[in-house]
């Protein structure tokens, strides 16, 4: 079997202050940074409650030996993917007002922030100008959604934000 000659990467998140992702080759060596300052959000005492409730089946369920220790605030950033045109959508933490979408950040592919937005659903895979998730539909079946991305700015020209 021959070796590939692709690098190895990691992705270290850094600081409480703001966000940022140092990409590091197999050799330790920082290739890029993607960095955005961020506000933390609030861990609720419903996403603790849903989260016991998913892992455990509720409260009462919990062992005994386990003690359930819980940040603060979440960490900067919850979801990770990266297109194919090397861009890297980041989910957050943050919901839209009405808290039924999470924001994502666009980084280009030399680590600039672009822009915000919200999706409802979770991509889990960008690719060829489509994004994919995975949804339930009306009848409860999990089925694959695509949905076409079609950009009103030139992303390469672009400097500002959205």
């Amino acid at each position: 079997m021959q070796k590939s000659k692709k690098s190895f990467f990691r992705l270290f998140p850094q600081k409480l202050s703001g966000k940022e992702l140092n990409i590091v080759d197999n050799k330790g060596t920082v290739k890029k940074i993607f960095s955005r300052d961020y506000v933390p959000v609030k861990i609720e005492e419903e996403e603790k409650s849903k989260w016991i409730k998913n892992r455990f089946g509720g409260l009462e369920f919990v062992p005994k030996a386990v003690k359930l220790q819980w940040d603060k605030y979440h960490n900067a950033f919850r979801s990770l993917i990266i297109n194919d045109l090397d861009h890297m959508i980041i989910g957050t933490y943050e919901k839209t007002l009405k808290g039924e979408c999470y924001y994502y950040d666009l980084f280009d592919d030399q680590g600039r922030y672009l822009l915000k937005f919200s999706f409802k659903a979770s991509p889990k895979a960008w690719k060829k100008g489509r994004i994919y998730t995975i949804e339930t539909d009306d009848v409860g079946y999990r089925v694959v959604k695509v949905y076409r991305v079609n950009w009103s700015v030139d992303l390469d020209e672009y400097k500002g934000e959205l």
